[in-house]
């Protein structure tokens, strides 16, 4: 970003965000948020400078504990299962995997639970 101060402050009201940048200023209800998140996420996706596919030592990665999630099948032929959770920020999100990749996630927090468990993390 150039040298312009980016600053986002959300109303007192609960109902707006204000996106100042320099001298220039706009403020957004929730829904005009969610269209600008949702394209700015589409066009971050076409950068030249690319999201790392591999998760850098020391990433900073926001977790969301405890979302709601729905299961189910989807995409284009039907053949994904499709884990939908809610981000608090970003609204509903979802991941389309396909079965084997399912069953390796499922294989490896079956893991992860087993190294838990003996410690008492989990009961």
């Amino acid at each position: 970003m150039t040298d312009k101060h980016f600053v986002a402050e959300v109303a007192q009201n609960m109902m707006s965000v204000r996106i100042s940048m320099g001298k220039e200023s706009l403020t957004l209800d929730a829904s005009e948020m969610d269209v600008v998140i949702r394209e700015l996420s589409h066009r971050r996706a076409l950068l030249a400078d690319m999201v790392p596919f591999q998760l850098e030592p020391n990433a900073m990665v926001e977790t969301v504990t405890g979302p709601m999630t729905a299961v189910g099948k989807g995409g284009p032929d039907g053949d994904l299962l499709i884990m939908r959770y809610r981000h608090p920020g970003y609204g509903w999100q979802a991941i389309g995997f396909t079965e084997e990749d399912a069953r390796k996630i499922k294989t490896g927090f079956e893991r992860v639970l087993l190294l838990l468990k003996p410690k008492g993390v989990l009961q």
